[in-house]
């Protein structure tokens, strides 16, 4: 019948003699921390028998003892002092399982960015090669350059006119392109870097 109602009510505590029929407070106990182990058990017990104690805390992990005949103030702190036990243990198990889904969810949140940074990579590599592709396909010469006449990038019809020097990047192009040591009269990033002197003046 305890059984019976634990399964119904899902106590917090229970208190069981050692005495009973059928079968004693420890074979009960036993049984109920095998099904519910966080239930907090209390036997009460007239017998100061130090076999049944030792048993009742190895087998049946009982919690706390009441002597016969008991004070109703003891066995009501002893109760509280187990309510507040199994509280204790009811909130630990609930932030475990809060920290174990927690970390869940950011595994799976790691391996969704994960998925995208690899996804925006490969994105970002195919329209790379995209552009590098298309700016090389250019049958005139081009190439693009900083304020400093520094050549930055070059497509290949740009290269193919500099004879015996394949790699342009980082030199002057009034240099690479028409042997020059100085820019030319009309280029137009003189006239870029007059704009520029005349917004900041």
């Amino acid at each position: 019948k305890a059984v019976e109602l634990i399964e119904q009510f899902h106590p917090a505590v229970v208190i069981a003699d050692y005495i009973m029929p059928n079968v004693d407070g420890i074979q009960f106990f036993e049984t109920l921390k095998a099904t519910h182990p966080s239930i907090q058990r209390i036997m009460l017990t007239g017998l100061a028998n130090v076999d049944v104690i030792q048993a009742a805390l190895n087998r049946g992990q009982v919690h706390r003892f009441l002597t016969k005949p008991w004070r109703d103030d003891n066995l009501v702190a002893t109760v509280q002092q187990a309510l507040e036990h199994h509280n204790v243990l009811a909130d630990n198990e609930r932030l475990n399982r809060l920290t174990l889904e927690q970390n869940r969810l950011l595994r799976e949140l790691n391996h969704t960015l994960e998925e995208r940074v690899q996804q925006r990579t490969a994105l970002l590599i195919q329209a790379k090669e995209n552009w590098e592709h298309t700016f090389d396909a250019i049958g005139d010469p081009l190439a693009i350059i900083d304020l400093n006449w520094s050549i930055i990038r070059a497509n290949q019809s740009y290269q193919n006119q500099i004879s015996n020097s394949p790699e342009v990047v980082g030199n002057f192009c009034y240099a690479r392109l028409f042997g020059r040591t100085e820019p030319c009269e009309d280029c137009p990033i003189l006239k870029i870097q007059s704009q520029h002197q005349a917004m900041s003046s």
